[in-house]
């Protein structure tokens, strides 16, 4: 037999009062004996039976066991991914009041749905860059991403296959599962490196892609300001629709978008949810199993039938 906890002074002191009060019971039933001049032949009966019960109780508080079984482990969290297209086209007004601040909005909401998850930030333009490592602490990655800005990055280019190196780089095949999520407005200057991509579907990382902004598209703002071109034209950004759909076809991953009156991030929230019932092979552990219900269950028997079934102390 195995047990969850050694016995404590919790357990010790509901023995020595049981035995205090039973002494106290024993020294009244004699003073009783004599004065009546009859003594007791059962007392000695009933201190046994309740000692047994009482003892049942006691060690089911100890959590008793028998034996160990293999079970396979649900993950109840997981670690979550964000990486973040900071480019200068984010600020691209086609969704109001701008790609960014929208992007910022939203997963903060989508932050509050996470909180027992491991979250990491990723920034990214042509080059990517961990700036949050895997934390618990959500609330500092939201003050994080509420402070976002485009200027944070050294140019103002975009590549969606930087935040992937950077992503297979760090990620090691024994690293706990991943779940990305790259939120960008599709510009990029680099085709699928499907080299790149082939090395990380041997990883656990899986992939959701966050399309920002219109077909449409918008002018471009710099501090406000609408940036032109030489001519003097107003620099327009479009939603890259076929861009993210290529990289998101690759990686067989989800594609969802964000637009004025149109978001998906409630899907990218049912993703979440979903992979976290995901059950990892090879991922087992022997659990002991406890049997403290049998030890309760005997014990509440005989504690019934010591109420249900009197015996008199004294025969007159």
């Amino acid at each position: 037999m195995n047990w969850a906890k050694s016995i404590s002074l919790t357990e010790i002191a509901f023995l020595l009062v049981f035995l205090l009060i039973y002494g106290f019971y024993f020294w009244r039933t004699k003073e009783i004996g004599k004065a009546i001049g009859k003594a007791s032949r059962v007392r000695l009966l009933k201190f046994v039976w309740r000692a047994v019960y009482f003892t049942l109780f006691v060690m089911a508080l100890l959590g008793p066991s028998f034996g160990k079984t293999e079970t396979e482990v649900r993950f109840s969290s997981q670690n979550i991914l964000l990486a973040i297209d900071l480019s200068a086209s984010m600020n691209t007004s086609d969704v109001a009041p701008n790609r960014l601040e929208k992007v910022k909005l939203e997963l903060y909401n989508l932050l509050n749905n996470v909180k027992n998850n491991r979250v990491g930030l990723i920034l990214f333009s042509d080059r990517a860059y961990w700036q949050i490592p895997f934390t618990y602490d959500t609330q500092l990655v939201r003050e994080y991403i509420s402070a976002l800005d485009t200027e944070i990055m050294p140019s103002s280019g975009s590549n969606l296959n930087a935040p992937l190196r950077l992503i297979n780089e760090k990620i090691k095949p024994s690293t706990k599962a991943c779940l990305t999520l790259i939120v960008s407005d599709g510009e990029s200057f680099e085709a699928p490196d499907m080299a790149l991509i082939n090395t990380l579907k041997t990883k656990q990382v899986e992939f959701m892609f966050l399309g920002v902004g219109t077909e449409n598209g918008g002018s471009v703002q710099y501090k406000g300001q609408e940036l032109k071109q030489e001519d003097g034209s107003p620099i327009r950004s479009h939603l890259k629709v076929d861009e993210l759909q290529a990289f998101s076809q690759a990686l067989d991953a989800p594609l969802f978008f964000l637009k004025n009156d149109f978001s998906e991030l409630s899907k990218v929230n049912t993703e979440i949810q979903k992979s976290q019932n995901i059950v990892l092979p090879g991922r087992k552990r022997l659990v002991i199993n406890n049997k403290y219900s049998i030890f309760l269950l005997i014990g509440f028997m005989l504690a019934a039938l010591d109420f249900m079934v009197p015996i008199k102390v004294f025969r007159l």
